[in-house]
């Protein structure tokens, strides 16, 4: 039986070992940390042979831990004309501007975010949702650590649709 004290679990990206003294992240792991958290997760569920040909299952909320920076972008399905993807968004963001040609409509599934579009700040909480119709430009402000969006772009038909790669970076 050992005497060393347990240590609770914790939901923070890493565990510091306090009892050893240590008050920063061991050297190389903060860019380990970074690089996962970068890597879209494994989503890919278990065939199930009752399923028709073709349906998709996946889950929103698995594994939506933020990047330590920015966010991370994961199609969850594309088609002509059509982009549906997940947003991470962490607290630490560049406020970059985006003009798209194709409109967006976003839903913010938990936290808060502040946008400006064509000039107006917009607040939205879990459960907003907002159009933003094709080249408006738009820059989210402040996000919250965590907040966790569903994107949809949409091409205008006149536009012909996307084809596969075509997609903006973001946005």
């Amino acid at each position: 039986m050992s005497d060393s004290p347990k240590t609770p679990p914790t939901s923070s990206r890493y565990q510091l070992d306090i009892r050893a003294g240590q008050s920063e992240m061991p050297a190389g792991l903060g860019k380990v940390l970074d690089i996962l958290s970068n890597t879209p997760p494994a989503r890919a569920m278990p065939a199930d042979p009752s399923l028709a040909a073709g349906l998709q299952v996946g889950n929103l909320f698995a594994d939506a831990l933020p990047p330590l920076d920015g966010e991370r972008f994961e199609p969850l399905h594309q088609q002509a004309g059509l982009l549906i993807e997940r947003i991470i968004s962490s607290a630490r963001i560049a406020q970059q501007e985006y003009i798209q040609t194709q409109d967006e409509w976003v839903l913010l599934l938990q936290g808060e975010a502040t946008l400006e579009v064509a000039g107006q700040n917009v607040a939205l909480h879990a459960g907003d949702y907002l159009l933003i119709p094709a080249q408006t430009p738009h820059t989210v402000r402040r996000v919250s650590e965590g907040a966790l969006w569903l994107a949809i772009h949409c091409a205008a038909p006149a536009a012909g649709g996307f084809s596969a790669g075509t997609w903006p970076a973001g946005g």
